[in-house]
């Protein structure tokens, strides 16, 4: 996004929305999130029905000293955040393949204008 305000030559002390830049731009970037969110979603579904070193990086917690500044999103916070559902619960769902590959697909639908 900040290309695209670098292009536009829009500062960043200018209170300009995300969706305004991308009207300015004449773009439609929706399409591309929600490709990503699917992809997202399908690839933590995959994870948890599977016994793998990809599981145990996700779900691992690494024993370290804290950061300074704001903590980072973690990759769980953000599948809780698209379902709209608990992490333990959004895990349970994902073993039902076909369940779990229904619904990421009907999230993130187009919506039609009205």
């Amino acid at each position: 996004m900040w290309t695209y305000r670098r292009i536009l030559r829009i500062s960043w002390k200018e209170k300009t929305t995300n969706k305004e830049v991308l009207k300015t731009m004449n773009l439609n970037s929706t399409k591309l999130l929600r490709s990503i969110k699917k992809k997202k979603l399908s690839y933590f579904g995959h994870t948890k029905r599977h016994e793998s070193l990809q599981k145990l990086a996700l779900e691992g917690k690494v024993d370290s000293s804290r950061g300074r500044g704001r903590r980072r999103k973690s990759w769980t916070t953000n599948i809780a955040e698209m379902t709209n559902m608990r992490v333990n619960a959004a895990a349970r769902a994902a073993m039902e393949r076909d369940g779990w590959r229904s619904m990421a697909s009907n999230l993130f639908k187009e919506k039609e204008p009205s």
